[in-house]
């Protein structure tokens, strides 16, 4: 978590980079992987205990804020490119309205993370990020 942190903060201090965020939200209460994987097992096994549940969260926000800043760019035709990391299918329209305005949109992903088929069509590119060994 630090790491990520940090590699967040950095990056967010880049030249021309908009580094967009979410709210981090509590959804509640889930049974933890382990429980789960030992009711794949053999036998009888004990209900859940308090020890077998963990919180899950969710971010929030940040699909917005990544489409209002695509679409304003590119209503603006403040940039002729846009590259969104991101596999969220939610920002389609947003891929839309640039394309619709001469924006070349551009999905980067990780190789091992192919981008959503959808998000593929309503780009102009994908780029990969290769695993340096």
């Amino acid at each position: 978590a630090l790491n990520r942190q940090r590699f967040l903060a950095e990056l967010g201090q880049m030249d021309l980079i908009a580094l967009r965020c979410g709210d981090t939200r509590a959804r509640g209460w889930v049974l933890t992987k382990a429980y789960v994987d030992g009711l794949r097992g053999t036998g009888p096994f004990p209900g859940p205990g308090a020890a077998d549940y963990e919180q899950s969260f969710e971010q929030k926000g940040v699909d917005m804020r990544i489409g209002i800043d695509v679409a304003t760019l590119s209503l603006n035709r403040h940039v002729d490119r846009i590259i969104v990391a991101s596999n969220d299918t939610d920002l389609i329209p947003a891929f839309k309205v640039a394309r619709r305005h001469g924006v070349q949109v551009v999905i980067a992903h990780f190789d091992s993370s192919p981008p959503h088929k959808m998000l593929v069509e309503d780009s102009d590119f994908k780029r990969a990020r290769v695993p340096v060994a």
